[in-house]
């Protein structure tokens, strides 16, 4: 159904209450408000399946402001035992017609079960699980080698350009966009703080004609900084700099008083999960980032 009146605060309340449960450090509902609002303004684009008076299921579609290749779902079923190909194909060519030849990224998917993510797999869509990780510095010491340059006068375009060079070729190339122009604007979003306030002296840069890796470090809170994003050149790779790197970014973090470092890490990365575990982090309890993609 494509003209149908729905008021979103309702069909989307179970979602909210479910991710409010899960992400119970985060404000759900707050961050669903605008995308509510403009749901019921038919401003984002919306599909819901109905039978009779029961909502079955339903699927928006956000556009990107910044990454312009790339657009964001979101889908869910009222009651998981409602799914079947039928409903499926439904939702999900709608998305597909939405997104064009644009990336598709998506969150875990409310009620999702095997038939769904069988479904998604066997359509083209690959899944992302990233783990986080959280190191307790105050039984953390290291001996930093500090051979860094600040990130004072950082040219962003060259970060953003040496940081997808660095991802190309591994598990996260997905969250990177391959326009540089867009690439290049989310990367100046980061810098701004759009996910945290950048702790420059926290945050260095490998220099030698261009930029060999750099560690990047956010604020969360007073007591809790976050890793960005670490990333070393490919070809130079298992020396000892990706360590070097972290190492002199936890303890400068230490001796701005947090006490906490948290990081994602792509489940596939194996030597980022080896280096991480070898410097102490531990993976918590905090529920799995999954995300969906499909690439055109």
């Amino acid at each position: 159904m494509s003209e149908v009146k729905i008021n979103w605060d309702v069909v989307l309340k179970p979602e909210i209450d479910y991710l409010s449960g899960l992400y119970n450090d985060i404000d759900i509902k707050s961050e669903f408000l605008p995308i509510i609002e403009m749901l019921n303004r038919n401003i984002i684009k919306s599909r819901i399946i109905v039978n009779g008076n029961k909502l079955i299921c339903y699927a928006y579609v956000m556009e990107s402001q910044t990454l312009m290749d790339t657009v964001y779902a979101d889908a869910g079923f009222i009651d998981k035992n409602d799914i079947n190909d039928i409903r499926l194909n439904y939702l999900f060519n709608w998305i597909d017609n939405v997104a064009g030849k644009r990336k598709i990224l998506m969150n875990r998917i409310y009620n999702s079960n095997d038939l769904l993510e069988d479904y998604l797999i066997k359509h083209g869509y690959k899944k992302a699980v990233r783990y986080r990780y959280g190191l307790d510095l105050n039984s953390i010491n290291f001996s930093c080698k500090n051979i860094f340059s600040s990130i004072e006068n950082l040219d962003y375009n060259l970060f953003s350009d040496e940081e997808y060079n660095a991802y190309k070729d591994g598990p996260d190339k997905f969250l990177f966009s391959e326009v540089p122009e867009f690439r290049h604007a989310a990367t100046i979003q980061l810098f701004n703080g759009k996910y945290g306030e950048i702790i420059k002296n926290a945050s260095f840069l490998k220099m030698n004609n261009g930029i060999d890796g750099a560690v990047i470090a956010s604020k969360k809170d007073d007591n809790t900084a976050i890793i960005d994003t670490i990333f070393v050149k490919s070809g130079l790779r298992s020396n000892g700099l990706g360590r070097n790197l972290m190492e002199c970014s936890i303890m400068a973090l230490k001796s701005l008083n947090y006490h906490i470092i948290k990081l994602y890490v792509n489940s596939e990365n194996k030597p980022a999960l080896n280096l991480y575990k070898s410097l102490g982090f531990v993976k918590d309890d905090y529920p799995d980032d999954i995300i969906y993609y499909k690439i055109h």
